[in-house]
């Protein structure tokens, strides 16, 4: 018979089992070694920084200023430019011709901001506030996002925009809700302003150089002084169809309109009696010197002709 060895001992306690447990993640932080992707096969949200919230917002508020008032008035400015120098012939210097300058630079201002925002991710304004546009998750946005979420700019810059921007927990108006877009920090940091005043000056100098530099500024600026509160007159004044709803405008009250006679009828006052037209001339006061006075059948007859003439005769 085979002898059991001696070390083992029917009694003892037997050996604990293995156990596995996940690495550990290092002290720095980040992910684990070797881990992956979490379930789902998505990548995890780009962590976006806004920094301090109010100055964010003020950051992008400014930027848009920038983006559509200041880029919007150097694009009327070279239109000023060019309709003083007669290559402009179908715009006048008047309400209407300002009013269509206006339209055009704002509208080739909104392009321009697409554009950048399509192509570069940041506009002017965003690279001198240090601001960028990505996708909710960190990614570029491309020409359909940032379409979408310009075609929604009218409905956000009456305040929707804002109010949303406020409670939405990355900061995000309609426009960005709906096309997916976020605006963080610039990844350049710093460098971003830098690049932004550099495109600004460029800018100037081409207005400068190209079109009319301050006399064009100028006469872009007194006419905007001189018809918008025109413009805004009309567009107050009782009848307007958007006078209620514009604040301190009121709507026409419908009253009754008078009877007016026809321009080329004057009215004839019923109460004046009109003097009638005779025939014949009127007598004057002094028959006697009146030429036809001998022959007026209401001539008196001679003294002689009766008993006193005669009396007075003989006497």
């Amino acid at each position: 018979m085979q002898q059991p060895p001696r070390d083992s001992d029917p009694n003892a306690f037997t050996q604990p089992m293995p156990v596995s447990r996940p690495p550990q993640p290092p002290l720095g932080g980040g992910a684990p070694p070797g881990a992956g992707p979490p379930p789902g096969g998505r990548p995890a949200p780009y962590d976006h920084r806004f920094g301090n919230v109010p100055s964010y917002l003020l950051a992008r508020l400014l930027a848009f200023i920038v983006d559509i008032g200041g880029i919007g008035f150097v694009l009327a400015a070279f239109g000023y430019d060019a309709f003083e120098r007669g290559l402009i012939v179908f715009a006048t210097r008047d309400q209407r011709g300002f009013g269509w300058l206006a339209l055009a630079a704002l509208a080739l201002a909104l392009g321009v901001k697409f554009v950048f925002e399509a192509l570069a991710g940041t506009t002017v304004g965003k690279l001198i506030f240090g601001l960028h546009l990505r996708t909710g998750r960190g990614g570029h946005a491309g020409i359909g996002r940032a379409f979408v979420r310009n075609l929604l700019l009218p409905i956000d810059a009456i305040g929707i925009g804002l109010l949303l921007a406020l409670i939405t927990p990355r900061h995000q108006r309609l426009g960005d809700l709906v096309a997916g877009t976020v605006i963080g920090r610039s990844p350049i940091g710093a460098f971003a302003p830098v690049l932004g005043i550099v495109l600004a000056v460029a800018i100037g100098f081409a207005q400068a150089t190209f079109g009319g530099g301050l006399t064009s500024a100028i006469g872009v600026t007194a006419e905007a002084a001189l018809f918008i509160p025109q413009f805004y007159s009309n567009v107050t004044s009782p009848g307007s169809a958007i006078a209620p709803l514009l604040p301190g405008a009121r709507a026409a009250t419908p009253s009754p309109t008078p009877f007016a006679p026809p321009a080329d009828i004057s009215p004839e006052p019923a109460d004046t009696p009109q003097p009638e037209e005779s025939a014949e001339p009127s007598e004057s006061p002094d028959a006697g010197s009146s030429p036809d006075a001998e022959g007026s059948p209401q001539e008196a007859p001679p003294q002689e002709a009766t008993p006193e003439g005669r009396a007075s005769a003989n006497v």
